[in-house]
């Protein structure tokens, strides 16, 4: 098995073009299940990004696993998130 290291650029640009497709679906009106869609996409995108970040440093004492542990507890909290969340985030208002 090769070694690889995710590099987390990719991943935050990937969330950045997911963003900004939610924020064009939403200027031009889309359906709302095209928007709840878009909405989990950029949800599953944030996971990815912690997910490499906290790959990037593996845990050799206690201080890495505290950083480790914490990624991980933001990994829960938005995989917890629901779409209408996510998308509340970037409506004007902030209402779904």
């Amino acid at each position: 098995m090769a070694s690889f290291v995710p590099n987390h650029r990719k991943k935050k640009e990937r969330l950045d073009r997911q963003e900004e497709n939610l924020r064009r679906l939403i200027d031009r009106g889309a359906s709302r299940e095209r928007l709840l869609k878009a909405a989990l996409e950029v949800r599953d995108g944030r996971v990815r990004v912690v997910r490499a970040k906290q790959n990037q440093n593996p845990e050799r004492n206690a201080a890495e696993r505290a950083v480790f542990l914490k990624d991980e507890d933001e990994i829960k909290v938005l995989r917890a998130l629901i779409a209408e969340e996510v998308l509340s985030e970037y409506l004007p208002g902030g209402k779904c």
